[in-house]
């Protein structure tokens, strides 16, 4: 079976769900970093009974133009998928924003090329370097106008998401 992604929201932030294994009556799941064994059976109104451990809970399940939603009557979830890539690019331009400057890895990967220098002044949307990630190279672009201040990384290392790649000062630029 392909590995499933879907995305959900916790209070202000994601949490990725992923299938690992799921064979219609038994599933593998990884939610945010902790893995879950579930047992999974429809019951005759159509909900789903969810076991994992002595826990079982019951949820009613449909899909929307919005992705599919989980609820068990006074609690509700809706998870949707796409591309996971386009969520760790969001997170990453929005982290450098808000993070006065620190351009951090939307994603985990590896960086295969770096395009600046320390001193150099990078226009909005530049690129700033390349990360190798699920086989796609994806550029990381400046999320605004700036002198490149430090750059934290090297070419060929490995990165985790969140990690600091390089730094613009928006103040130092000519």
């Amino acid at each position: 079976m392909p590995r499933a992604v879907y995305v959900t929201e916790v209070g202000v932030g994601e949490v990725e769900v992923e299938i690992l294994e799921d064979d219609g009556v038994h599933a593998r799941v990884r939610v945010g970093g902790e893995t879950f064994e579930l047992a999974l059976s429809r019951l005759p109104d159509g909900s789903l009974a969810i076991e994992s451990g002595a826990r079982r809970e019951r949820w009613h399940h449909y899909v929307d133009t919005r992705g599919l939603v989980l609820a068990d009557g006074t609690w509700q979830r809706r998870f949707t998928t796409g591309d996971p890539r386009d969520r760790w690019l969001r997170r990453g331009a929005a982290s450098a924003k808000a993070g006065g400057g620190v351009v951090c890895a939307a994603m985990p990967g590896r960086v295969v090329r770096i395009a600046v220098a320390a001193g150099d002044i990078a226009e909005e949307g530049a690129t700033l370097c390349v990360l190798e990630a699920m086989k796609m190279e994806n550029d990381v672009r400046a999320p605004g106008s700036g002198r490149v201040t430090v750059i934290s990384v090297r070419e060929g290392e490995s990165v985790e998401a969140g990690q600091a790649l390089l730094t613009l000062d928006p103040a130092s630029k000519p």
